[in-house]
């Protein structure tokens, strides 16, 4: 029996909600427990910059590529990015 492309799609999708719930959840649970030491962790290990900075880039190339976002967006995101990425580090040290 041979699976279809919307098939293997809804599995495909199926796989990445089941994956987000146990991440939730995983977030939920360092939050409740030590949250202290999670929001530390995530701060001071310069997690949310990269995680800005690659939204932005993947955002960026997505609608570049889809031709979603004009230029004039595509080119912000890809400052943005660029600022979280190296420029970053020396105007705001304290998060990264």
């Amino acid at each position: 029996m041979e699976t279809t492309k919307k098939q293997k799609m809804s599995n495909l999708m199926v796989g990445l909600v089941i994956l987000g719930m146990l991440l939730g959840t995983y977030i939920l649970y360092m939050l409740t427990k030590q949250p202290e030491v999670f929001w530390d962790r995530i701060v001071y290990s310069g997690f949310i910059p990269r995680v800005i900075s690659w939204f932005c880039l993947l955002g960026s190339v997505y609608g570049l590529a889809r031709r979603r976002f004009s230029p004039l967006v595509v080119a912000m995101f890809m400052v943005i990015s660029f600022f979280f990425a190296y420029i970053g580090y020396f105007l705001i040290p304290e998060i990264y």
